[in-house]
């Protein structure tokens, strides 16, 4: 499994990726993969998070339908949709797995820029063996 592809399998949490709720076996099979994907690759942090594979994918449909049909989700950027069914599913816990995984997700570097530009600027200063 490459980095590449664990970037790739964490996009399907993007609520504007999903196929649309009137298609309702696309958004049933949607990110499936996915979280397995995510899981595996996790899977020690989020065991030791009492994360439940079978119990993150049930959690998986039902919060795929749940925020593709509520109206005030639909523009919001991604993280704080989660943040806000987070706060939202506090005290019901009827996400609490699959959030766990969509959250360790939401921790992932998507780019390295920051780090390249650093690099480059240290390249810059740093001088080549220039003796005093």
């Amino acid at each position: 499994m490459t980095v590449d592809s664990i970037f790739t399998a964490c996009f399907a949490f993007d609520h504007k990726n999903w196929p649309l709720p009137t298609d309702r076996n696309a958004l049933l099979e949607y990110g499936k993969e996915d979280v397995r994907q995510v899981f595996r690759t996790f899977n020690v942090i989020l065991t030791n998070a009492s994360c439940n594979l079978v119990d993150a994918l049930s959690q998986w449909n039902d919060l795929k339908f749940h925020v593709a049909s509520t109206a005030r989700y639909l523009q919001l950027h991604p993280l704080l949709v989660w943040q806000l069914v987070s706060q939202m599913d506090q005290d019901k816990g009827d996400y609490k797995d699959i959030l766990k995984i969509i959250h360790l997700s939401s921790i992932l570097p998507l780019s390295n820029a920051c780090c390249e530009r650093a690099f480059s600027t240290m390249k810059q200063i740093k001088s080549d063996g220039v003796a005093d």
